[in-house]
Protein backbone atom coordinates (compact mmCIF):
# COMPACT_ATOMS: atom_id res chain seq x y z
CA UNK A 1 0.00 0.00 0.00
CA UNK A 2 1.09 3.54 -0.81
CA UNK A 3 -1.05 5.15 1.87
CA UNK A 4 -0.90 4.80 5.61
CA UNK A 5 -4.50 5.01 6.76
CA UNK A 6 -5.77 5.14 10.30
CA UNK A 7 -9.28 5.91 11.59
CA UNK A 8 -10.01 9.26 13.21
CA UNK A 9 -10.95 9.02 16.83
CA UNK A 10 -14.67 9.07 17.58
CA UNK A 11 -14.16 11.57 20.35
CA UNK A 12 -12.37 14.09 18.12
CA UNK A 13 -14.90 13.83 15.31
CA UNK A 14 -18.01 14.12 17.51
CA UNK A 15 -16.51 17.06 19.37
CA UNK A 16 -15.42 18.99 16.28
CA UNK A 17 -18.30 18.12 13.95
CA UNK A 18 -21.48 16.55 15.24
CA UNK A 19 -22.77 16.13 11.68
CA UNK A 20 -19.81 13.85 10.86
CA UNK A 21 -20.85 10.20 10.34
CA UNK A 22 -18.01 8.03 11.65
CA UNK A 23 -19.49 4.77 10.33
CA UNK A 24 -19.53 6.18 6.80
CA UNK A 25 -15.91 7.32 7.14
CA UNK A 26 -14.88 3.83 8.21
CA UNK A 27 -16.74 2.22 5.32
CA UNK A 28 -14.96 4.49 2.86
CA UNK A 29 -11.63 3.75 4.56
CA UNK A 30 -12.26 0.06 3.82
CA UNK A 31 -12.84 0.78 0.13
CA UNK A 32 -9.76 3.02 -0.13
CA UNK A 33 -7.33 0.25 0.82
CA UNK A 34 -8.01 -1.56 -2.46
CA UNK A 35 -5.67 -0.36 -5.20
CA UNK A 36 -3.56 -1.62 -8.08
CA UNK A 37 -1.19 -3.48 -5.77
CA UNK A 38 -3.83 -4.85 -3.38
CA UNK A 39 -6.94 -5.60 -5.42
CA UNK A 40 -7.95 -8.62 -3.29
CA UNK A 41 -7.90 -8.42 0.50
CA UNK A 42 -9.25 -10.37 3.45
CA UNK A 43 -10.68 -8.94 6.67
CA UNK A 44 -7.36 -9.40 8.49
CA UNK A 45 -5.44 -7.44 5.83
CA UNK A 46 -8.08 -4.71 5.70
CA UNK A 47 -7.91 -4.41 9.48
CA UNK A 48 -4.11 -4.04 9.38
CA UNK A 49 -4.24 -1.37 6.68
CA UNK A 50 -7.03 0.72 8.17
CA UNK A 51 -6.29 0.25 11.86
CA UNK A 52 -9.93 -0.75 12.39
CA UNK A 53 -10.77 -3.70 14.71
CA UNK A 54 -11.46 -7.02 12.98
CA UNK A 55 -15.13 -7.18 14.15
CA UNK A 56 -15.74 -3.68 12.74
CA UNK A 57 -14.11 -4.61 9.44
CA UNK A 58 -16.21 -7.78 9.26
CA UNK A 59 -19.43 -5.76 9.62
CA UNK A 60 -18.23 -3.21 7.07
CA UNK A 61 -17.28 -5.79 4.44
CA UNK A 62 -20.57 -7.66 4.98
CA UNK A 63 -22.55 -4.46 4.41
CA UNK A 64 -20.48 -3.38 1.40
CA UNK A 65 -20.86 -6.86 -0.07
CA UNK A 66 -24.67 -6.66 0.25
CA UNK A 67 -24.66 -3.26 -1.43
CA UNK A 68 -22.49 -4.40 -4.34
CA UNK A 69 -19.44 -2.29 -3.44
CA UNK A 70 -17.44 -5.45 -2.70
CA UNK A 71 -17.43 -8.94 -4.21
CA UNK A 72 -16.27 -12.09 -2.40
CA UNK A 73 -13.81 -14.37 -4.21
CA UNK A 74 -14.41 -17.85 -2.76
CA UNK A 75 -11.22 -19.34 -4.18
CA UNK A 76 -9.01 -16.95 -2.23
CA UNK A 77 -11.45 -16.13 0.60
CA UNK A 78 -10.90 -12.44 -0.04
CA UNK A 79 -12.80 -9.40 -1.24
CA UNK A 80 -12.38 -7.24 -4.31
CA UNK A 81 -14.13 -4.05 -5.43
CA UNK A 82 -17.60 -4.69 -6.82
CA UNK A 83 -19.63 -3.25 -9.71
CA UNK A 84 -21.22 -0.51 -7.59
CA UNK A 85 -17.73 1.01 -7.13
CA UNK A 86 -17.09 1.00 -10.86
CA UNK A 87 -20.49 2.52 -11.60
CA UNK A 88 -19.97 5.26 -9.03
CA UNK A 89 -16.44 5.91 -10.27
CA UNK A 90 -17.55 6.13 -13.89
CA UNK A 91 -20.26 8.63 -13.05
CA UNK A 92 -17.77 10.69 -11.05
CA UNK A 93 -15.29 10.68 -13.94
CA UNK A 94 -17.97 11.84 -16.37
CA UNK A 95 -18.85 14.75 -14.08
CA UNK A 96 -15.30 16.16 -14.09
CA UNK A 97 -15.44 18.91 -16.70
CA UNK A 98 -11.70 19.58 -16.55
CA UNK A 99 -11.02 16.14 -18.01
CA UNK A 100 -12.86 16.70 -21.30
CA UNK A 101 -11.66 20.28 -21.66
CA UNK A 102 -8.03 19.42 -20.94
CA UNK A 103 -7.58 16.34 -23.13
CA UNK A 104 -6.89 17.98 -26.55
CA UNK A 105 -4.40 20.41 -25.00
CA UNK A 106 -2.73 17.58 -23.09
CA UNK A 107 -2.41 15.42 -26.21
CA UNK A 108 -0.86 18.32 -28.10
CA UNK A 109 1.78 18.66 -25.38
CA UNK A 110 2.35 14.90 -25.23
CA UNK A 111 2.98 14.80 -28.98
CA UNK A 112 5.42 17.71 -28.75
CA UNK A 113 7.38 16.39 -25.76
CA UNK A 114 6.97 12.65 -26.49
CA UNK A 115 6.12 12.14 -22.82
CA UNK A 116 3.17 11.16 -20.69
CA UNK A 117 0.96 14.14 -19.86
CA UNK A 118 -1.42 13.37 -17.01
CA UNK A 119 -4.25 15.08 -15.15
CA UNK A 120 -4.84 14.26 -11.50
CA UNK A 121 -7.15 15.12 -8.63
CA UNK A 122 -6.51 15.04 -4.90
CA UNK A 123 -8.03 12.21 -2.89
CA UNK A 124 -7.13 12.24 0.78
CA UNK A 125 -3.37 11.76 1.00
CA UNK A 126 -3.09 10.56 -2.60
CA UNK A 127 -3.42 11.86 -6.13
CA UNK A 128 -5.60 9.96 -8.57
CA UNK A 129 -5.05 9.94 -12.33
CA UNK A 130 -8.22 11.05 -14.12
CA UNK A 131 -6.77 11.46 -17.61
CA UNK A 132 -3.56 10.45 -19.35
CA UNK A 133 -2.23 11.28 -22.82
CA UNK A 134 0.89 9.72 -24.32
CA UNK A 135 3.27 10.72 -27.06
CA UNK A 136 4.34 8.22 -29.71
CA UNK A 137 7.63 7.42 -27.98
CA UNK A 138 8.00 3.78 -26.96
CA UNK A 139 8.93 4.57 -23.37
CA UNK A 140 6.37 6.59 -21.44
CA UNK A 141 4.99 6.26 -17.92
CA UNK A 142 2.96 3.08 -17.57
CA UNK A 143 0.21 4.60 -15.41
CA UNK A 144 -3.47 4.66 -16.32
CA UNK A 145 -6.67 6.37 -15.21
CA UNK A 146 -7.42 5.37 -11.63
CA UNK A 147 -3.77 5.00 -10.63
CA UNK A 148 -2.87 6.62 -7.31
CA UNK A 149 0.32 8.44 -6.35
CA UNK A 150 1.63 9.96 -3.11
CA UNK A 151 1.00 13.69 -2.85
CA UNK A 152 4.21 14.83 -1.16
CA UNK A 153 6.71 12.91 -3.31
CA UNK A 154 5.45 13.43 -6.87
CA UNK A 155 5.33 16.32 -9.32
CA UNK A 156 1.58 15.84 -9.63
CA UNK A 157 0.96 15.85 -5.89
CA UNK A 158 3.22 18.80 -5.14
CA UNK A 159 1.76 20.78 -8.05
CA UNK A 160 -1.69 20.15 -6.58
CA UNK A 161 -0.45 21.19 -3.12
CA UNK A 162 1.02 24.53 -4.26
CA UNK A 163 -2.22 25.31 -6.12
CA UNK A 164 -4.32 25.06 -2.96
CA UNK A 165 -5.25 28.08 -0.90
CA UNK A 166 -3.15 28.61 2.25
CA UNK A 167 -6.08 27.39 4.36
CA UNK A 168 -6.41 24.19 2.31
CA UNK A 169 -2.66 23.59 2.52
CA UNK A 170 -2.84 23.85 6.30
CA UNK A 171 -5.75 21.42 6.28
CA UNK A 172 -3.69 18.90 4.32
CA UNK A 173 -0.70 19.35 6.63
CA UNK A 174 -2.96 18.62 9.60
CA UNK A 175 -4.23 15.48 7.85
CA UNK A 176 -0.67 14.20 7.45
CA UNK A 177 0.22 15.19 11.02
CA UNK A 178 -2.69 13.10 12.25
CA UNK A 179 -2.41 10.07 9.96
CA UNK A 180 1.16 9.91 8.68
CA UNK A 181 3.49 12.30 10.55
CA UNK A 182 6.62 10.39 9.46
CA UNK A 183 5.79 10.93 5.79
CA UNK A 184 5.27 14.63 6.46
CA UNK A 185 8.62 14.88 8.25
CA UNK A 186 10.46 13.11 5.41
CA UNK A 187 8.81 15.23 2.73
CA UNK A 188 8.97 18.70 4.31
CA UNK A 189 11.99 19.57 2.15
CA UNK A 190 10.02 18.63 -1.00
CA UNK A 191 7.15 20.86 0.10
CA UNK A 192 9.46 23.83 0.70
CA UNK A 193 11.22 23.29 -2.63
CA UNK A 194 7.94 23.02 -4.54
CA UNK A 195 6.60 26.26 -3.06
CA UNK A 196 9.83 28.05 -3.97
CA UNK A 197 9.87 26.63 -7.52
CA UNK A 198 6.27 27.56 -8.14
CA UNK A 199 6.86 31.08 -6.87
CA UNK A 200 9.91 31.57 -9.10
CA UNK A 201 9.05 29.59 -12.24
CA UNK A 202 5.34 28.77 -12.21
CA UNK A 203 5.96 25.02 -12.18
CA UNK A 204 7.23 22.24 -9.90
CA UNK A 205 10.15 20.01 -10.90
CA UNK A 206 10.62 16.46 -9.65
CA UNK A 207 13.93 14.88 -10.61
CA UNK A 208 13.92 11.25 -9.49
CA UNK A 209 12.31 11.95 -6.10
CA UNK A 210 9.37 9.57 -6.40
CA UNK A 211 11.13 7.16 -8.75
CA UNK A 212 14.83 7.53 -9.49
CA UNK A 213 14.21 6.63 -13.15
CA UNK A 214 11.48 9.23 -13.73
CA UNK A 215 11.71 12.99 -14.20
CA UNK A 216 8.62 15.17 -14.31
CA UNK A 217 7.28 18.71 -14.14
CA UNK A 218 3.88 19.71 -12.80
CA UNK A 219 1.51 22.66 -12.53
CA UNK A 220 -1.81 23.26 -10.76
CA UNK A 221 -4.89 23.97 -12.88
CA UNK A 222 -7.61 25.94 -11.10
CA UNK A 223 -11.16 26.41 -12.36
CA UNK A 224 -12.02 30.08 -11.90
CA UNK A 225 -15.70 29.10 -11.77
CA UNK A 226 -15.68 26.30 -9.19
CA UNK A 227 -12.32 27.00 -7.53
CA UNK A 228 -11.46 23.30 -7.79
CA UNK A 229 -7.76 22.46 -8.12
CA UNK A 230 -6.36 19.74 -10.37
CA UNK A 231 -2.75 19.10 -11.42
CA UNK A 232 -1.12 18.33 -14.75
CA UNK A 233 2.27 16.71 -15.18
CA UNK A 234 4.59 16.05 -18.07
CA UNK A 235 7.16 13.31 -17.49
CA UNK A 236 8.90 10.12 -18.45
CA UNK A 237 12.10 8.08 -18.31
CA UNK A 238 15.03 10.08 -16.93
CA UNK A 239 17.44 8.99 -19.66
CA UNK A 240 15.10 10.50 -22.26
CA UNK A 241 13.81 13.52 -20.34
CA UNK A 242 16.60 15.45 -18.67
CA UNK A 243 16.36 18.13 -16.02
CA UNK A 244 17.71 20.62 -18.56
CA UNK A 245 14.89 19.79 -21.00
CA UNK A 246 12.31 20.22 -18.25
CA UNK A 247 13.61 23.54 -16.97
CA UNK A 248 14.35 25.14 -20.35
CA UNK A 249 11.50 23.83 -22.49
CA UNK A 250 8.88 21.45 -21.10
CA UNK A 251 8.12 23.49 -17.98
CA UNK A 252 7.33 26.62 -19.99
CA UNK A 253 5.23 24.63 -22.47
CA UNK A 254 3.30 23.04 -19.60
CA UNK A 255 2.55 26.44 -18.06
CA UNK A 256 1.17 27.65 -21.40
CA UNK A 257 -0.93 24.48 -21.69
CA UNK A 258 -2.34 25.08 -18.23
CA UNK A 259 -3.35 28.63 -19.13
CA UNK A 260 -5.12 27.38 -22.27
CA UNK A 261 -7.06 24.86 -20.21
CA UNK A 262 -8.06 27.43 -17.58
CA UNK A 263 -9.24 29.81 -20.32
CA UNK A 264 -11.22 27.03 -21.99
CA UNK A 265 -12.88 26.19 -18.65
CA UNK A 266 -14.02 29.82 -18.40
CA UNK A 267 -15.85 29.44 -21.71
CA UNK A 268 -17.82 26.34 -20.70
Amino acid sequence: MNENLSPSSEKDNTTKDRQFVIALERGLDVLRVFDGDDFMLGNKEISERTGLPRPTVSRMTHTLLKLGYLEYVNKFEKYQLGPSCFSLGYRAMMSIETRDVARPFMQELADYTQTSVSLGAGEGMSMMYIENCRGKATLTLNLSVGSRLPILRTAMGLAYFVGLSPAKREEMIRLFQEKNPEELKQCQCYIDMALEQYKNFGFVVNIGTWNKNINAVGIPVVSQITGKVKAITCGGASFLITEDMIRKDFGEKLVKTGKKIEQALMCR
